[in-house]
């Protein structure tokens, strides 16, 4: 007895310590063939999962509840969001969708996992150690292109020493680290952080990223906050990824 309560006691206080991560999962209409085989996906094989959230637009309600009826999912709406797709374009709404998304949400954990509906897990991946750092992935070497805008939105930003990239189909976001980023632009530039992030586009350079944005400001500030991690994957339409 003195035995099992010493284990049951060490287990207890592992899953105490263990870090929840959330999953909010931007959606379009166009993309919803793919969500029920990833919402299982990453249900089934991520670890140390909490909430999972689908956003999207709310034209699509109907249709959204009934494809993920019996997925334990939560479902929020774009039109939560300060700007819509007239006012900053088809090509920056989805970067700005994934960056506000902790101004629209509440309650959600400290780290948390966006992803994109075309992508399926098939085996156990997780996504912070079990220290609490954020684990990334690099996609190899980056071209830069994205630099100029992140130049002029964010005050003496840096690139990363590595030189990698960072584009793939999921991030996972500190939510702490999104609000400072906010703070420090909006600080900057005097007005919202959509609206800067417009205003930051350079015509010469048009390229943008929002992923490489957070990914190298992590990196530059929170340079012991993170590691780094490896995974095999091919890109078929779906994405298959497994560790």
């Amino acid at each position: 007895m003195i035995g099992l309560s010493f284990w049951s006691i060490l287990l207890s206080s592992a899953l105490m310590f263990a870090e929840v991560i959330d999953v909010v999962i931007p959606c379009c209409p166009r993309e919803f063939p793919l969500l029920r085989e990833c919402v299982r996906g990453i249900r089934d094989n991520g670890i140390d999962i909490g909430r999972i959230i689908v956003v999207t637009e709310r034209a699509s309600s109907c249709e959204i509840r009934r494809l993920t009826k019996k997925l334990d999912v939560e479902i929020f709406f774009e039109e939560l969001l300060p700007f819509t797709l007239e006012e900053v374009g088809h090509r920056l709404y989805r970067q700005l969708l994934n960056l506000y998304l902790f101004r629209i949400i509440p309650d959600l954990t400290k780290h948390v996992l966006i992803l994109n509906p075309n992508t399926i897990f098939f085996s156990p991946y997780r996504f912070v150690t079990e220290g609490g750092k954020t684990l990334f992935m690099s996609t190899g070497s980056d071209d830069g292109g994205w630099f100029f805008h992140a130049q002029r939105l964010i005050p003496h930003f840096r690139e990363n020493p590595f030189g990698f990239s960072s584009i793939h189909n999921f991030m996972v976001f500190r939510r702490d680290v999104i609000e400072k980023l906010f703070c420090e632009v909006e600080t900057f530039h005097r007005m919202p952080f959509w609206r800067a992030y417009i205003y930051s586009v350079d015509s010469r350079y048009i390229f943008t990223s929002e992923w490489e944005i957070y990914f190298n400001y992590f990196l530059i500030r929170y340079p012991r906050e993170f590691c780094w991690q490896t995974f095999l994957w091919e890109d078929r339409g779906w994405v298959c990824l497994d560790r």
